[in-house]
């Protein structure tokens, strides 16, 4: 039987860059560089556009999500993306991500979105199940390319 909890979810602040920046290190499953996210962290929180949020359970920060909302001409209307998702690996399977989603879904739409979408990286295949359980639809692709002069010979 899965456990379901309840998740308190507030707006990130400033003191969250520790907390969110290990999230977003296990989701990629590698370090990122500190002070460069930092400073980012920093100057999103300031961009009236973006939503960063916490997720938290008995005070401690187990989820975060990251909603970028925008007007554009291809829909010549708003769209709600998320930019950045993750549940702590310990606390999913307990009902905190559909809850995250939820919120995030409201946000949007409170925001005059008319949609809602986000990117998965091909191999998160269980990210893919829990977006379609969300109502979600793989409508598009998604291309990239390394600006960086590092050749990418694989998807990570």
């Amino acid at each position: 039987m899965m456990e379901v909890m309840r998740v308190l979810i507030r707006k990130a602040e400033l003191q969250d860059v520790r907390a969110v920046y290990a999230l977003i290190c296990e989701l990629e499953e590698q370090d990122l560089p500190l002070l460069e996210f930092e400073n980012i962290f920093g100057s999103l929180l300031k961009l009236p556009e973006h939503f960063l949020m916490i997720g938290e359970i008995e005070g401690r920060t187990v989820a975060f999500l990251h909603l970028r909302v925008e007007g554009q001409l291809h829909h010549a209307a708003k769209i709600a993306e998320i930019l950045e998702f993750d549940v702590e690996r310990s606390h999913r399977g307990r009902n905190l991500g559909q809850q995250f989603f939820a919120y995030a879904e409201k946000l949007a739409r409170d925001n005059g979105c008319i949609q809602f979408e986000l990117s998965s990286n091909m191999l998160r295949e269980k990210a893919h199940c829990f977006y379609e359980r969300q109502g979600m639809h793989k409508f598009h692709y998604k291309f990239t390319l390394p600006l960086s002069g590092k050749t990418v010979n694989e998807n990570k």
